[in-house]
């Protein structure tokens, strides 16, 4: 596996990214230590050898209050390799996230797949920005809200999931995914709070 490449899925290109879509800088991803991300990663390698698909296994970081589950969600061989569909919640004391991913086993190392972060473009986070706002303000959940930019080729959906309330706040769950054009995708879970004002913001305390 890259050295937990996962980190940067969301982050890694912040500083590009507008002020309105700064719920994607303040993961609890980045909460993370060098002591941490090497715990992770070795526990992702071995679990990712042993589990079985649909089982959970629970992670603590030695030296930290970081702590995470991971659940093997599929096996399946592409290209020759053997490839694992995986959901990881990663969580630091009273935050939490939700991602999936899929590695393959390369060269007897599990590695995750190329991410789209570097792919997308302003004219992208504008269209995910819009999209996101259309999929908070609906008021059913399950529905998908795509987006399409035929300058990039990216595209990407928004799904809006349960409503619940959190300090006498709305807050709702939206699941992300974007797919680049070599067909890769990636997919977060995040938690939105709407303010007095109508505005829906990320709520990075939800657990």
């Amino acid at each position: 596996m890259k050295t937990l490449a996962f980190l940067i899925l969301f982050v890694a290109s912040s500083q590009a990214q507008s002020a309105n879509m700064s719920f994607l800088k303040n993961s609890v991803l980045t909460d993370f230590s060098k002591e941490d991300i090497q715990d992770f990663k070795q526990f992702a390698h071995d679990s990712l050898d042993t589990i079985k698909d649909k089982e959970v296994v629970i992670w603590k970081a030695k030296s930290s209050p970081m702590s995470g589950k991971l659940k093997l969600i599929a096996t399946y061989e592409t290209g020759g390799n053997t490839c694992r569909r995986s959901r990881f919640l990663v969580a630091n004391k009273d935050r939490r996230e939700v991602y999936q991913f899929e590695l393959c086993k390369i060269d007897d190392k599990w590695q995750m797949q190329d991410t789209t972060i570097d792919d997308l473009t302003q004219q992208d986070m504008a269209f995910i920005k819009d999209t996101t706002e259309l999929a908070l303000a609906y008021q059913g959940e399950g529905i998908p809200f795509s987006w399409a930019n035929t300058k990039s080729g990216n595209t990407g959906v928004a799904v809006p999931l349960a409503s619940i309330k959190i300090d006498q706040k709305t807050c709702r769950d939206l699941a992300i995914t974007i797919f680049n054009t070599k067909g890769k995708s990636a997919n977060g879970t995040y938690n939105f709070c709407r303010d007095s004002n109508g505005a829906w913001s990320r709520n990075i305390q939800a657990f």
